[in-house]
């Protein structure tokens, strides 16, 4: 269970929490101006359009690394729970009433 709660810390429930500012929930909200920027090619020449898709492929690894990791630590600790939960119900089902 401790180790559930690290993880919840580390990564957090929601945006609001400012301890997991690394981690982005929500897109950010641009206008059609801001898109048209960062879309518009200066340099159009095939090089550095490859260089741009480069860089867009390593930050999606990037961030599928991230996840990948946050999803096992979670299901890591899905399981200690669960086998805590049922040793648990174990130990009450095996207990006499006089002895509660």
């Amino acid at each position: 269970m401790g180790r559930f709660k690290e993880i919840i810390d580390k990564y957090g429930k929601s945006s609001s929490s400012s301890s997991n500012s690394n981690i982005e929930t929500k897109p950010k909200r641009r206008t059609a101006e801001e898109i048209r920027d960062k879309y518009r090619k200066t340099g159009a020449d095939a090089s550095s359009a490859a260089a741009h898709a480069r860089d867009k492929l390593v930050e999606r690894n990037e961030k599928l690394e991230k996840l990948s990791l946050c999803t096992e630590e979670l299901q890591n600790g899905a399981e200690n729970y669960s086998s805590l939960a049922g040793e648990l119900a174990k130990e009450m089902e095996n207990r006499k009433w006089w002895k509660l």
